[in-house]
């Protein structure tokens, strides 16, 4: 088993608000992500120049892709920084965690994603993309791929129609499953068109939070939503936050659920759906079961909001494989 994950290669910058008041003053709806430029960049940076950010490789799907890599999955993870040394520390971090980089540089900065945290554990992004919104179609071959079983992506891709349709189009030229993580509520409502057409055409496994998944379906209830989602692929997850997660195929005559694991301290929300993601793989692609595979899912996604940022240490992941093994 060989994963292959895509997606906008950034450096989390990750602060901790007091409360929300900063949101409001740069125009943050909470728990979005919101594509900001480089002059909005100054501005924060600017805003924020007596903080010290903790940093940290991130992106969602690099975020799963170095948790399963943590897991033992062979994994690799193309992405676009610049030749500078926030990229250097990004392919580093992962060669560090096992994870093969296939990372293509170039002039531009590397991408940023400034990360708010509220006291209440939600996180809200801003994102500059410098160079990851320069991955281009020509930059992905199908030798990247050509030995791995699964491709995951990021829906934050989603703003380059032309890279994720030639991504997706060697995937299943090659014969790989695909999954997709919606990745935040306000992308899909102003992309909805073309993220219907990307799962109907390529996407076997759709991940998404019950706001994402109401602005694919256009349904409140989850249930509703997760069948409305199976009219277009395999596989359907919704994740609940702290009512758990459900799951369902087509050839499940009716959802699963698992509730949420619980914890002693919510601290920060940030990679909370990319772990989810992460345990889920592990455990389907692995031949386990959907409630397995939901659980898997949902023990990763507890230990990571229990921490600041987007990695855990040694002794953690420890404690996590020996949870799997019981599961």
């Amino acid at each position: 088993m060989k994963i292959v994950g895509i997606g906008n290669a950034l450096v989390d910058k990750l602060h901790l608000l007091a409360d929300d008041t900063l949101l409001s003053e740069l125009h943050l709806d909470k728990g979005s992500m919101t594509l900001i430029d480089q002059a909005t960049q100054h501005h924060i940076d600017h805003l924020l120049s007596s903080h010290s950010p903790r940093i940290t490789p991130g992106g969602s799907a690099a975020n799963t892709l170095l948790a399963l890599a943590h897991m033992g999955a062979q994994c690799t993870y193309i992405g676009r920084t610049g030749n500078d040394p926030m990229g250097a520390l990004y392919a580093s971090s992962m060669q560090e965690a096992g994870l093969q980089p296939h990372i293509i540089r170039s002039s531009q900065h590397t991408g940023i994603a400034n990360t708010f945290i509220s006291p209440d554990g939600q996180r809200t992004f801003a994102t500059h993309l410098g160079a990851a919104a320069h991955l281009e179609p020509a930059d992905i071959t199908p030798s990247m791929i050509a030995d791995a079983t699964h491709l995951h992506l990021e829906g934050y891709l989603v703003q380059n129609h032309d890279l994720i349709e030639h991504i997706c189009h060697i995937a299943k030229a090659q014969g790989l499953s695909v999954s997709l993580d919606l990745g935040s509520y306000n992308i899909v409502q102003a992309e909805r068109d073309y993220f219907h057409h990307l799962v109907r055409n390529y996407v076997d496994i759709v991940f998404a939070n019950q706001e994402e998944s109401q602005a694919y379906t256009n349904l409140d209830d989850p249930t509703q939503a997760i069948s409305s989602i199976l009219h277009d692929c395999h596989t359907a997850v919704v994740k609940l936050g702290a009512q758990g997660a459900m799951t369902q195929t087509r050839s499940m005559p009716q959802a699963i659920s698992v509730p949420a694991m619980h914890i002693d301290n919510l601290t920060d929300t940030t990679a909370a759906g990319d772990y989810f993601a992460a345990g889920y793989l592990y455990s389907h692609l692995n031949g386990h079961d959907p409630k397995t595979s939901l659980q898997t899912g949902t023990l990763l996604s507890a230990h990571i909001i229990q921490e600041i940022g987007t990695q855990l240490s040694p002794a953690t992941w420890e404690r996590i494989f020996c949870e799997v093994m019981r599961l």
